[in-house]
């Protein structure tokens, strides 16, 4: 009997644990950037500095930093600020797929955009943890 009770009691144990798994699950968000939104903000913006501000939701100003020393023209930032969508949902993705792996609750896997890099080539992506102090940073290289 002692055994079918410690089954139980591990079956028990185990759908809890997955219960809070798919609950947790939710928290890593797709789709939070409108593409459209980004840019029309951007358009707005008159000159291109080292250092640009887009205030992209009422309470999220997004930080974009243009390498000077090369000719970043406003077609290439309109080019990536329009995949920004897609990039920060492979990041969302990374991040839940990490934490389906582990032990640890998602809030160590929950990350918000900081600020963006634009050079020639490349972008990149520096994330920091909602819950955690953690940084994570997505390189994304252009295919010439």
């Amino acid at each position: 009997m002692g055994d079918i009770m410690d089954i139980l009691k591990s079956l028990i144990e185990r759908f809890s644990k997955s219960k809070q798994k798919i609950k947790e699950e939710q928290y890593f968000k797709r789709n939070r950037y409108k593409k459209e939104e980004i840019l029309d903000v951007f358009e707005k913006i008159e000159t291109i500095d080292k250092t640009i501000n887009l205030d992209i939701t009422s309470d999220e100003t997004l930080e974009m930093h243009v390498d000077e020393k090369q000719a970043i023209t406003r077609e290439l930032i309109k080019e990536i600020l329009a995949e920004i969508p897609i990039f920060d949902n492979y990041i969302q993705d990374f991040c839940e797929l990490n934490y389906s792996k582990s032990s640890y609750s998602a809030k160590n896997y929950m990350v918000s955009l900081a600020w963006i890099s634009i050079e020639q080539e490349k972008v990149i992506m520096r994330y920091w943890g909602e819950y955690v102090n953690i940084e994570l940073e997505a390189i994304f290289i252009k295919k010439i």
